[in-house]
């Protein structure tokens, strides 16, 4: 038979109501009781009734995370930290696979927004397009985290933006490889002139460059394809830049799974690294220090985003807020210097033939 609170509250002589407020980590029993009941809790092998909570409160003890399937990969570390927060709180984490055209995000929102779900975390391509059924998220009192944010993103109760900010660790690594003599200087976009208009990391670069003296030079690298897999995307961009932009000696890609390709492209081209050119990833995924070149990259901390999440999360479900617009959590993210970046190459121009 199933250990029920009534069982914990007769054991220590408390009342059910007091176990019940104890196992929700409501600030109305005293941390000395909590522990004691939530350890005893766990020695009887007690498991809220889901069914129970759910009809009582309209939520499940579900939390959707809604993550697009080319980031999984990279974000292990991030998911892996969030599951384990959120299961010894007695939530279970249920993964939505975020696709890139509208219609079909539309859709998992529309699921998500007619299930129960006590919060949802997601990260966003763009807010407007989702919006409609956030707000129905939002009216139901299911609390949203968003990752990123996106720039058109809007301020509501209950919606807690996390902003990962990579702009001083751009900065560093641009000002480093400057410092190391390097001005041909690159960042891979997807897409063409809209993805640049709609790229945060581009103004940064043009600034960064111009602060230098370097106005003469378009760092945009433009490849505009898709592909299954990051690894074989970061593979054909680096054939498709030593053939077409061979001046390039230093480039940032779009994160590491698409640097780790780009680095296997380089060197079936003939192409060194560091010695011909430099690469700058982003997330600092385990892979990055065991490649054959161990990859620069700036760390995007997720584990941090993943406790963070979490913490704002506690502090929601215990003491809800839906009256007040909460205010941006921001995590800074850091430069990690390995092998792929150095000191430029005098006279050089890349080629397939430079092997």
């Amino acid at each position: 038979m199933a250990v029920t609170i009534y069982d914990i509250a007769k054991k220590l002589n408390l009342s059910h109501a007091t176990v019940s407020m104890a196992l929700r980590d409501l600030p109305q029993v005293n941390q000395k009781t909590r522990e004691k009941i939530k350890k005893l809790a766990e020695e009887m092998g007690y498991s809220p009734n889901q069914t129970a909570v759910s009809l009582k409160t309209g939520h499940t003890k579900q939390i959707a995370f809604v993550l697009p399937h080319t980031f999984m990969s990279r974000m292990v570390s991030l998911l892996d930290t969030f599951r384990a927060n959120i299961k010894k709180a007695g939530y279970q984490m249920i993964l939505y696979d975020l696709p890139f055209d509208v219609q079909n995000q539309r859709e998992i929102f529309a699921q998500i927004a007619n299930a129960n779900y006590t919060a949802v975390v997601t990260f966003l391509y763009n807010y407007q397009d989702v919006a409609l059924y956030i707000s129905k998220m939002l009216a139901k009192k299911c609390s949203i985290i968003v990752i990123g944010p996106p720039y058109d993103i809007e301020a509501h109760p209950g919606l807690f933006p996390i902003k990962v900010d990579n702009t001083a660790a751009l900065e560093q690594s641009l000002r480093i490889l400057i410092e190391n003599g390097h001005r041909n200087i690159a960042h891979v976009i997807i897409g063409d002139e809209k993805a640049k208009a709609e790229n945060f990391s581009h103004p940064t670069i043009e600034r960064v460059l111009q602060e230098n003296g370097i106005i003469d030079w378009d760092p945009a690298f433009y490849y505009n394809a898709h592909e299954p897999s990051e690894f074989k995307l970061g593979y054909n961009a680096a054939k498709k830049m030593v053939a077409e932009r061979p001046e390039i000696t230093a480039i940032q890609c779009i994160n590491d799974v698409f640097s780790i390709g780009f680095l296997r492209g380089l060197q079936d081209c003939g192409v060194k690294v560091p010695d011909d050119i430099s690469i700058i990833g982003s997330d600092n995924i385990e892979i990055c220090e065991y490649s054959a070149v161990s990859l620069t990259t700036i760390d995007m901390r997720y584990e941090k985003i993943a406790a963070s999440a979490w913490e704002i999360l506690q502090k929601q479900l215990q003491k809800p807020d839906w009256d007040n617009i909460p205010q941006e959590e921001n995590i800074i993210c850091k430069l990690i210097l390995r092998e792929s970046s150095g000191k430029v190459r005098k006279n050089i121009k890349i080629s397939a033939s430079n092997q």
